[in-house]
């Protein structure tokens, strides 16, 4: 999917905290995530012509990075793969941390282990990986992976799951009582010898949620926002952090090295924390944020829904970026669960 939006206005334009700017903004980001609110408000503000491209997965932005020259000057990854641009070199040292909205950021945000001290990453959105269930097909426990690794005879073959390898693998190792970012030879062989006796009992390894929508799946392991949609969806699912532990994700707004229109991608990572444009992001993409002030902006369906809310008894872990000899060893792990 590719959404243009231009706006060219040709009076004074007025915005608080923003200096005027004009030309074009090329971001790079997940399908359908950024509002075009944000998009229409911004193009406005700055007299900016505003194109997105959509990328599926994790892997592909980086490996369209990597190649360099790709036009674009914004993209939009975790936190992990935030940490990974910036030890390549790829990413442009913006300084965030220096800009006016930088103020409204939860101070519990504004030093992060992928970004110190915010250098280069704006933040923008923030979910967990969670169990959804269909109440009508299970009344059984939700919230635990045994639904996903070791389910009852009624689920087998009604489970789908995300197809992320740091998803799955550290799940696996939750479920294991193991650490994660883990070489250990005995346990990733654990690992592995878990995953593949699961994947006889899983429907489909996919992207998408609209299965658990439909009547194909009663269970998924997914990600809080896209667990939301399917509850708005099909009134009869619930969702559930895994007892046994739960990632919490943060995605960031950075710029790249050669962006070529580097001053206005730098007024957006400055717009992206503002409570105004924090709480749009967030009732669109249906995932929280960390400005402070959006909070009172929120809807009530959004604000209190289950997906939105962290049980005060465990911190969600945000998992680092494991040494590159670990992940390959992810990723050949998860390769042959794939095949």
């Amino acid at each position: 999917m590719r959404a243009d939006i231009s706006a060219f206005l040709t009076g004074m334009f007025l915005a608080i905290g923003a200096a005027h700017a004009e030309g074009e903004l090329r971001i790079f980001s997940w399908p359908d995530y950024i509002s075009p609110k944000v998009i229409e408000k911004f193009a406005r503000a700055h007299a900016v012509d505003v194109t997105i491209d959509d990328h599926e997965t994790h892997q592909q932005l980086i490996d369209t990075v990597r190649a360099g020259d790709t036009g674009y000057d914004i993209v939009v990854p975790s936190d992990w793969a935030v940490q990974l641009l910036i030890e390549e070199g790829l990413l442009a040292e913006t300084r965030p941390n220096e800009m006016a909205n930088f103020k409204n950021v939860d101070p519990r945000w504004m030093d992060v282990a992928w970004d110190r001290g915010r250098n280069y990453s704006a933040p923008f959105l923030w979910g967990t990986g969670g169990i959804v269930v269909d109440t009508a097909s299970y009344t059984g426990e939700a919230d635990t992976l045994k639904l996903i690794f070791d389910p009852p005879p009624e689920l087998r073959g009604r489970i789908d799951v995300v197809p992320e390898s740091s998803d799955m693998i550290n799940a696996a190792l939750r479920y294991l009582s193991k650490r994660r970012c883990n070489s250990d030879a005995g346990d990733l062989a654990a690992v592995a010898d878990l995953l593949m006796k699961a994947k006889p009992h899983w429907r489909s390894i996919t992207y998408g949620i609209d299965g658990i929508a439909s009547r194909d799946t009663a269970v998924a392991y997914y990600w809080s926002p896209g667990a939301l949609w399917a509850r708005r969806q099909k009134p009869t699912l619930a969702f559930a952090l895994p007892r046994e532990g739960f990632s919490r994700w943060m995605d960031n707004v950075v710029v790249l090295r050669d962006a070529p229109n580097l001053e206005n991608a730098k007024l957006f990572q400055n717009f992206v924390m503002d409570p105004e444009i924090a709480a749009l992001s967030s009732e669109y993409a249906l995932a929280g944020n960390v400005i402070l002030g959006s909070e009172t902006l929120l809807s009530r369906d959004l604000a209190e829904a289950p997906e939105m809310k962290l049980p005060p008894s465990s911190e969600p872990e945000i998992v680092p970026l494991c040494p590159s000899e670990v992940r390959e060893k992810y990723d050949a792990i998860w390769a042959e669960v794939t095949k």
